[in-house]
């Protein structure tokens, strides 16, 4: 899979919950895993056919490689890096 393809096709709610810990409600929402919190404020959803997040708590958002960027401590590039390598066919 390339890039384009990972962002589209890798449902964020499952790859969330399986590496990360994120566990979304039936709407999309999780508790955030950036911030100390009781509701969630966290979001998944597919949109425009393309999987994202939005941490309605402080306003960031973006794909896949933003996610694993900002939850691992890495830039993006290293990010695409990663997620190449672990989708590599």
């Amino acid at each position: 899979m390339n890039l384009s393809d990972i962002k589209k096709n890798v449902d964020l709610r499952e790859y969330g919950a399986k590496n990360f810990g994120i566990f979304c409600n039936p709407r999309g929402f999780a508790l955030c895993p950036f911030h100390d919190e009781n509701n969630p404020s966290f979001e998944i959803r597919k949109f425009n056919g393309t999987w994202t997040w939005k941490d309605w708590h402080d306003g960031e958002s973006g794909s896949i490689v933003d996610l694993v960027a900002r939850i691992r401590g890495i830039d993006a590039g290293e990010a695409c890096r990663q997620l190449l390598e672990e989708f590599r066919e």
